[in-house]
Formats: structure tokens, C-alpha cells, sequence
């Protein structure tokens, strides 16, 4: 490290990266992790949530299934309103 100045660094990565969001559907993220060869492994939610949608898809022991997700999200919209 040289004894002259410095170059300025912003106080945080947010600083010098305005975060950008973008509301992905679960279509889309299925997608997507067809694209890249991943598996989805499941969505933390409460427990109650979970209880109803395991009543609505038996055969979906994981509760990973994206499309038995996407029926559940139109019956119950507000299912995912808070991520």
C-alpha cells in the first residue's frame, strides 16, 4: 500500500449499488430453476399455511411442487404478500 491518498470508498455497497427488485411469479422461478439445473427445496411459511396446503395436495409430501404452489397462491392470494 502506497502512503499517498486514498481513492474515496462509499460507506456501504448499498451506497454505490441502489438495490433493484424485481416480483418473480412461481412460474417463472420454476423456470428458471429448470434453466440452471436446480431443484426447489420448499418455502419457509407458517405452519399453518403449510398444514392447508399439505390438506389441498397429498401427493405433494415436500410441498415442493411450484405448480400445486401457484394453484394454492390463486385460491390464497395473500400466501406470499410479505416476500
Amino acid at each position: 500500500m502506497s502512503a499517498g491518498r486514498s481513492k474515496p470508498r462509499p460507506k456501504s455497497c448499498a451506497a454505490a449499488c441502489p438495490a433493484r427488485q424485481h416480483r418473480f411469479d412461481l412460474a417463472q422461478i420454476k423456470d428458471m430453476l429448470s434453466e440452471v439445473c436446480l431443484s426447489f427445496d420448499g418455502f419457509y411459511v407458517p405452519a399453518e399455511m403449510l398444514t392447508k396446503y399439505r390438506s389441498m395436495f397429498r401427493d405433494d409430501r415436500n410441498a415442493t411442487n411450484l405448480d400445486c404452489w401457484k394453484q394454492f397462491e390463486a385460491r390464497y392470494p395473500e400466501t406470499f404478500a410479505s416476500m
